[in-house]
């Protein structure tokens, strides 16, 4: 087994490693990654481990373990186990679906005590995933991510390639195709630190907002406000009713509007009365004066209170305790007046959560 170690300046880190949990020491990070001869462990097996930590002080160390022949995955899995012991937390890209399962698998192979399953884990893939939908056809590969964050890695593989690069290597010992699967590994988990800041995407869209407030715009109306996370990048989604659009502080929903007359429907409508003269409502208490003639009882579709102006659509689970309007009866969606949005910050943020909630952007 060859074993190599790097020494890297924190100085290109010192930005992105603000992004670190709030709770948890640097010193306690170990980032990593896995090459594999293939997918499935009962098929292939690892021939490359790096990982990157950072003291507490001088520089980032980045060890690589690498199997020169295809008899020493057990080595490799017991040295990096040894060197990870240490640490806390585990950070990787997409490592809950592969790079774990892979080297529990491998383990179990070997009868070896498998320890990294009482480390906690941070997987910057699956921090991002959930909001899929905000990158458009934008692929959450970590290379991908990495030119969204505006970094430009020179290794020209991917992993699929250097299965063939490491199999011509065992017999021929090539030393540049030895650099080539080092570099890539190399370049991989040495961006990992650089990808910390895709963390604030959930804790923006799952946090708090201030400043929050609606206003009219054209046939629509819009919904701003601010975080006290910043967002590594603008993301945006855009279907055929709604627009989202999510810059450093900033976000802005505009959602279309109901201009025209709505009605709220008592619920307790066997306690009214309609006057037949004018159509309005009149309490069962207040039915005794008037003559029996001039009145008939209220019906679940009669017993309604108008109202015209400009509405939003009540986002779906959000029960509003403020007086809702319907089309009809049984009509959804609700709606409720956005002059009454606009005068009740409470609900306007809760309006705001419900929207984001009701895009799956929150849990």
């Amino acid at each position: 087994m060859l074993c190599f170690e790097t020494k890297l300046s924190r100085e290109p880190y010192l930005s992105a490693l603000e992004a670190v949990p709030d709770g948890a020491e640097l010193s306690s990070l170990l980032f990593f990654d896995i090459e594999t001869t293939g997918l499935s462990p009962s098929s292939a097996q690892i021939y490359l481990i790096g990982a990157l930590c950072f003291p507490k002080k001088g520089p980032a160390v980045l060890r690589q373990w690498f199997a020169a022949s295809l008899s020493e995955e057990q080595e490799l899995l017991r040295s990096f186990f040894a060197f990870a012991a240490p640490f806390r937390t585990l950070v990787h890209f997409n490592g809950q679906r592969f790079d774990l399962p892979f080297l529990s698998a491998c383990s179990a192979q070997y009868h070896l005590t498998y320890p990294l399953d009482r480390k906690d884990n941070l997987d910057l893939y699956a921090s991002v995933a959930p909001f899929r939908p905000l990158f458009a056809t934008q692929k959450l590969t970590q290379r991908a991510l990495e030119q969204r964050l505006q970094f430009t890695r020179k290794d020209p593989f991917d992993g699929g390639e250097l299965i063939a690069q490491y199999l011509s290597w065992l017999t021929t010992r090539d030393e540049d195709l030895l650099q080539n699967m080092l570099g890539h590994n190399a370049a991989d988990v040495s961006m990992l630190p650089q990808l910390l800041p895709l963390l604030h995407i959930p804790s923006f869209f799952r946090g708090r907002f201030d400043n929050t407030r609606i206003f009219e715009d054209k046939e629509d109306f819009c919904i701003t406000a601010e975080s006290a996370v910043s967002l590594p990048f603008s993301l945006s989604r855009e279907t055929e009713t709604m627009e989202l659009a999510a810059a450093e502080t900033h976000i802005r929903l505009r959602l279309p509007r109901f201009s025209g007359t709505l009605y709220h429907y008592l619920k307790d409508y066997r306690n009214y009365y309609i006057l037949k003269e004018d159509g309005s409502l009149l309490h069962k208490t207040l039915a005794a004066f008037v003559d029996a003639d001039a009145r008939e009882k209220a019906t679940k579709e009669s017993a309604r209170l108008p109202l015209t102006g400009d509405f939003a659509a009540v986002p779906k689970r959000m029960n509003p305790e403020a007086r809702c309007f319907q089309t009809g009866p049984n009509a959804t969606p609700l709606y409720l007046p956005l002059s009454v949005l606009q005068e009740n910050n409470a609900l306007c943020d809760a309006y705001l959560s419900s929207a984001l909630t009701a895009l799956k952007l929150r849990g």
